[in-house]
């Protein structure tokens, strides 16, 4: 309803789609042939459900999942934008929020997704792709070596991983700028942004930053300096919308070299 989806759309659920009885047909020895990353070069979207102790971001196969979403590195085909629902924290405006006017729009969503506990997309500032989990540590394996090197054949992806690899460090950096981005307009309205804010700036490779603060009263101007000073030192494209916020003067400032 949220998003003013028509006809019957489809989720595809791993859990569900996959025989549970012949797992070997669906998930390949390379992490790049198993049947959800196939699904997720055909999908509009991808889901990703927290619970309350933000077990995704500490799981290999789920940041695995959500580098091949965000982090255009590691995609090797076209894939599908981060989306995050239920709570409704998403990069573009759903359902009806698109069929008014933009400002109000904005607002609405602003709206929708201000009870987005901020603290867990804090705690994805801390994805380590190299300490997370899997039930199975071929499966650890396989993913580190197909993040460091992702056109690798699949009899390759079994031998020992590199303990480093800027890979890595290209995933954990995306990825938590990726939430940062996500959890500032709360950040900036509970007054807890400078986490959020550190993990922007560290994302050197982010070129497009895209952040929607209408709505938010506690956004003063004081904040702007600090949001300003924290853009990511390769950004080329900078889109704010500051409806409804509390700035009251709007300067010209010096961004980062």
């Amino acid at each position: 309803m949220i998003r003013g989806l028509t006809g019957n759309p489809a989720y595809w659920v791993c859990a569900y789609a996959n025989n549970q009885h012949d797992l070997e047909e669906a998930i390949s020895a390379n992490p790049r042939k198993t049947s959800f990353y196939q699904a997720m070069q055909l999908c509009q979207g991808v889901l990703l459900v927290l619970d309350s102790m933000a077990t995704p971001f500490s799981r290999v196969w789920c940041c695995f999942e959500e580098s091949i979403a965000a982090v255009p590195s590691v995609r090797v085909e076209n894939a599908a934008t981060l989306c995050r629902d239920v709570a409704a924290a998403d990069q573009s405006l759903a359902g009806a929020e698109a069929s008014v006017l933009p400002l109000l729009g904005l607002f609405a969503k602003s709206q929708r997704e201000k009870n987005f506990p901020v603290h867990l997309l804090q705690q994805g500032l801390g994805v380590d792709i190299e300490t997370a989990r899997a039930s199975q540590d071929i499966d650890k394996v396989r993913i580190l070596n197909s993040i460091a090197f992702p056109r690798s054949e699949t009899l390759s992806l079994n031998h020992s991983y590199p303990e480093q690899h800027g890979n890595y460090a290209v995933v954990n950096k995306a990825l938590a700028s990726l939430f940062a981005l996500h959890g500032l307009p709360n950040g900036f309205s509970e007054g807890d942004a400078v986490a959020l804010l550190d993990a922007l700036r560290a994302d050197s490779l982010r070129t497009t930053v895209n952040l929607e603060l209408a709505g938010c009263a506690r956004f003063r101007d004081a904040d702007l300096q600090a949001l300003l000073s924290h853009l990511p030192e390769r950004i080329l494209q900078l889109h704010l919308e500051l409806c409804f916020t509390g700035l009251e003067h709007f300067r010209v400032v010096c961004l980062p070299a």
